[in-house]
């Protein structure tokens, strides 16, 4: 079985708790567990509004103006009765041509999954001085305070531990839209290592 791990937001909560009560995980590299859960709190309640009412495009865009990532500037910097309706059709296209894997149209209501996640994961800041595995840190220098802060805090807390800090990435750096490359990098030189 699989003894290194990496997971990037809402998926490194999942796997930081999985590190927690599995000590056969002997590296594990989270880039940017979002544990602060008041701001997800307010996101979350704007997120449920937009979503009652079935529109897609500025559920996505309420998303992107919390996280803030520099990866859909255009999408977060302009107003979202701009952008929305150019995300609805965006959406429509690319579910029209891409029938081999998700789209942005089938992801988005599953964001309310990481709400849940992120609501439910406070305890872990204090839990996270009992993980055993060697764990590497990730973050992006452009990434929103919020998202960089447990990152901060974990530092401190995981006794076996280090961080690499991206300057010129967002929270989406791993993502095709971001960097993958130079995260990619990061992760093979830390799971080559002896443990």
């Amino acid at each position: 079985h699989a003894d290194r791990i990496f997971a990037l937001s809402s998926g490194a909560i999942i796997t930081l708790q999985a590190a927690l009560k599995e000590p056969a995980l002997a590296k594990v590299a989270l880039y940017e567990p979002p544990l602060d859960g008041n701001v997800f709190g307010k996101l979350g309640r704007d997120y449920g509004r937009v979503m009652s009412k079935g529109n897609l495009g500025r559920a996505f865009i309420t998303i992107l103006k919390t996280i803030d990532d520099t990866t859909f500037s255009l999408f977060r910097t302009l107003p979202a009765f701009i952008t929305a309706p150019m995300v609805n059709l965006m959406m429509l296209a690319q579910s029209k041509h891409n029938k081999e894997e998700p789209t942005l149209k089938d992801l988005v209501p599953t964001f309310y999954h990481d709400l849940i996640i992120i609501d439910g994961s406070a305890h872990l800041l204090a839990e996270a001085g009992q993980l055993k595995a060697d764990t590497l840190l990730l973050q992006g220098g452009k990434s929103q305070p919020f998202l960089r802060s447990p990152i901060e805090r974990l530092m401190h807390i995981i006794p076996r531990v280090r961080q690499v800090t991206f300057p010129e990435q967002g929270h989406m750096a791993a993502d095709n839209t971001g960097d993958p490359q130079l995260v990619a990098t990061e992760l093979l030189k830390f799971f080559k290592e002896d443990k």
